[in-house]
């Protein structure tokens, strides 16, 4: 426990931080955009992190995919003709500056609700699913309830993350906007 931050020690994430600290495979924390939530990005700076923040750039592919629900298409951030998103900083290897060798996210339950909800989302129909054909937990084939035990939550507070997800995209646009062009003013963007 560092600085009141525990670390993750789900099985499932565990065994894969593993893979992904030796490079093996693309994962949530390894290549993955990482967005935060106005809530998130509050959060985590209250634990004292600094520069743990990137804006990513998208292309209209990428925003207007299809498999995005609508609400989740509207909430990137068009400035100039050009869609952006807050990020959580990834380090010169890709990987999510929070996720550390032998400790997995020192964020812990602190970490942003996408992480607290992965590998799984919530469908149109209201069930929920794998959203990630390459997490290590769905190519095992775990069934969705023990996915759900194996992070640490309950169905309950993945529907509510799910929520708090959908309910900032909608909301907080304002927000978002106002963190993103504080950083194309210092020219630090990811595309």
């Amino acid at each position: 426990n560092e600085s009141g931050i525990e670390s993750m020690s789900l099985t499932g994430c565990r065994n894969c931080v593993h893979l992904i600290n030796n490079k093996k495979r693309k994962s949530c924390c390894n290549g993955n955009p990482v967005p935060l939530t106005i809530e998130d990005y509050r959060r985590i700076e209250s634990l004292v992190f600094s520069d743990f923040v990137e804006v990513r750039e998208y292309s209209s592919a990428e925003v207007n995919d299809p498999i995005l629900p609508q609400w989740c298409r509207e909430s990137f951030i068009l400035i100039n003709g050009k869609y952006y998103e807050i990020n959580t900083r990834k380090n010169k290897e890709g990987i999510c500056t929070f996720l550390k060798h032998g400790k997995g996210c020192v964020l812990g339950k602190n970490r942003p609700y996408i992480c607290c909800l992965y590998p799984l989302w919530i469908l149109a129909d209201g069930s929920i699913d794998y959203v990630d054909d390459e997490c290590q937990m769905h190519m095992e084939n775990y069934p969705i309830k023990q996915v759900i035990e194996e992070i640490g939550e309950t169905e309950e507070e993945i529907r509510l993350f799910y929520d708090k997800i959908k309910e900032d995209s909608i909301s907080n646009k304002k927000e978002h906007e106002k963190i993103i062009k504080s950083f194309l003013k210092k020219r630090r963007i990811i595309s």
